[in-house]
């Protein structure tokens, strides 16, 4: 999916959800084997679409659509939601001026579904934010 919304990307097109459906952007500048693939994958790109929309409407960053989304807790810190290997892992890594690697590594959700991983990550970072007022 990552590779398909690049593709169109690349191609200047620009896929938005419209009603049940998806809007692109100059279609007709669009090849037809591309067109082919939107129309094949339609479903998956609704629901990629979708992910991204819901992050927005959170305030937290889209870093690869459909797939990863990130959200800076703190100068150091930083939480992410990202699909690996067949399910979704919400993460906060920790770091320390100079070191590379992270110093703290914490899961705050891990599951199949999408909903229920971005659901722990919204409350997890509305937690925060309420704790830092």
């Amino acid at each position: 999916m990552i590779e398909l919304l690049s593709r169109c990307e690349r191609e200047g097109n620009s896929l938005s959800l419209e009603g049940d459906g998806i809007r692109v952007e100059n279609i007709a500048q669009l090849p037809a084997n591309l067109k082919n693939e939107i129309t094949a994958n339609k479903n998956e790109l609704i629901k990629a679409l979708n992910r991204d929309l819901l992050a927005i409407e959170n305030c937290i960053l889209i870093g690869i659509p459909g797939t990863l989304y990130t959200w800076t807790v703190s100068r150091f810190t930083f939480a992410y939601v990202e699909y690996v290997d067949g399910e979704w892992i919400a993460t906060r890594e920790t770091y320390k001026p100079g070191v590379r690697t992270a110093t703290s590594h914490k899961v705050i959700a891990k599951g199949n579904t999408f909903e229920y991983v971005f659901n722990e990550f919204v409350g997890y970072k509305n937690f925060i934010t309420s704790n830092k007022k």
